[in-house]
């Protein structure tokens, strides 16, 4: 038995989609770095999002047919992902953590640097926070990228094989 998705869920992610991206960039581009707030009050709020982002891309990739709303969906996950991170490490950006002081756009450095592996040149963690928050970071990323990439892929080949997306025999040209 399937179930109905009810019309008014849709709405709500879009209107989560929305909700979250304004939120997420707010912080981003009022937080003063190393000043404000304390690492509960962005933790928190930063781990809810991204857990919920990452749940509801998951969802759409598997039950939504659109692959537009997959990408959207994906995108915002993505999205959230970095710009938390990038907030949480403006957050404690001060000497005694990093060398030298983050501002935003270091935050953001270090965010796409551990993201994609390659670091932050000239960025170092100094303490145990730092450094913990770093690697809770590359956690979550392969996480993500293993959740989000698997599912896609997944159902990618689930269309494929249902004839959606199927190959043409050598020799045959598609008219």
């Amino acid at each position: 038995m399937k179930w109905a998705i009810p019309r008014w869920l849709g709405w709500l992610a879009v209107a989560y989609f929305a909700a979250g991206q304004v939120y997420v960039w707010v912080v981003f581009l009022t937080i003063t770095p190393g000043t404000s707030r304390t690492v509960p009050e962005i933790a928190l709020p930063a781990v809810l999002e991204i857990i919920l982002a990452l749940l509801i891309a998951s969802y759409v990739i598997l039950r939504i047919k659109s692959l537009v709303w997959v990408i959207l969906a994906t995108t915002n996950a993505i999205v959230l992902l970095v710009l938390n991170f990038s907030t949480w490490y403006a957050s404690i950006g001060t000497t005694a953590n990093w060398a030298p002081k983050l501002t935003r756009l270091d935050g953001l450095a270090v965010t796409l640097g551990t993201l994609t592996t390659a670091g932050a040149p000239g960025i170092t963690p100094h303490s145990e926070l730092a450094r913990g928050l770093v690697t809770t970071q590359l956690v979550v990323d392969i996480l993500a990228a293993i959740v989000l990439f698997g599912l896609f892929v997944g159902r990618l080949a689930r269309e494929r094989g249902a004839g959606g997306l199927a190959p043409q025999p050598a020799g045959q040209r598609q008219e």
